[in-house]
């Protein structure tokens, strides 16, 4: 391996020493990581990272939510410096909500899947055994791929990366939703749909990571309204297998699906999703966290389609 060749992991900051410390996968490795590492710190190419240097050994899948410039040779753009190049949202009627007609804000496709992969940095994080302490905000998140259909999300600048725990590791879920706010501020206001999702987000650390993944705001318009759809077809099958589920959650529902059922619109699907919201507000996202306490959301395993 020479000199320029990126090393397996990225160098890191002990907190107890003080120093660039490397993990190699051999004893023979070790000064040419160093010496890599010494190059990219002082060029400024590489992101310093701080943790105890008891967990050191523990980095496994840090370049999957950790930018490293040596290894990830593609277009890159900040989320702030996108927000403020690319356009985010867009305005449309609402149809049948009166003349002139309602409006209500949406936001974009390549946006919904640059927010997906944005909390998959966390997620990710998390799952490797290691936090934050919402020590970050906006400013240390660069997007990787920003004019592609398919968008990456990384961590990037100074970060100090402690020991999993679900108390502190709540903290990254709050300034990431702090995070999001602040993106979609450089444009105005954060949509709807998003306010839903983010309100979820910020509950911090609770058991609800795959309801707050495959949550219906980070869908199309579409796809959100037949995911409704669908989940309200396997809410019926629980009329006769589980009458005290499919009551109390009916009872929530208030009709309101009813009337979604029977709406004039309803073969408008890009629209109706937009009919929800505007006559019975946080109807989508209750009735999904509700389906997902339940256990019913992964029945559609939504996954495969969210990718």
């Amino acid at each position: 391996m020479d000199a320029e060749s990126p090393p397996q992991h990225l160098p890191i900051t002990t907190e107890e020493e003080g120093k660039v410390g490397i993990v190699a996968e051999n004893a023979g490795s070790e000064n040419r990581f160093a010496d890599w590492a010494h190059k990219s710190l002082q060029s400024g190419a590489i992101s310093k990272i701080s943790m105890p240097k008891s967990n050191v050994d523990r980095i496994e899948g840090l370049h999957e939510w950790v930018h490293c410039p040596h290894t990830v040779r593609t277009p890159l753009l900040s989320v702030l410096r996108y927000a403020h190049t690319f356009q985010l949202t867009e305005i449309v009627d609402i149809p049948g909500s009166g003349v002139p007609p309602a409006t209500t804000t949406t936001t974009l496709p390549r946006v919904l899947i640059l927010l997906r992969h944005w909390l998959d940095v966390i997620l990710r994080m998390h799952r490797s055994g290691y936090s934050l302490r919402g020590d970050f905000s906006a400013d240390n998140f660069v997007i990787v791929n920003y004019n592609s259909t398919f968008p990456e999300v990384r961590l990037t600048g100074s970060i100090c990366l402690s020991k999993y725990d679900e108390d502190i590791a709540s903290m990254d879920y709050y300034f990431l939703a702090s995070s999001v706010e602040r993106f979609f501020g450089a444009r105005g206001e954060v949509p709807h749909h998003i306010q839903e999702w983010l309100h979820l987000v910020a509950r911090g650390v609770c058991g609800l990571e795959y309801a707050i993944r495959y949550h219906p705001g980070l869908m199309v318009p579409r796809q959100a309204f037949q995911w409704t759809m669908s989940l309200r077809r396997i809410l019926e099958q629980t009329r006769h297998s589980n009458r005290r589920l499919y009551r109390r959650i009916m009872r929530w529902c208030s009709g309101a699906h009813q009337g979604l059922r029977e709406h004039p619109a309803v073969n408008y699907e890009e629209f109706m999703i937009f009919i929800a919201e505007q006559d019975f507000p946080r109807l989508v996202a209750g009735f999904h966290l509700l389906m997902f306490k339940a256990g019913l959301v992964q029945r559609l395993r939504p996954e495969t389609t969210m990718g």
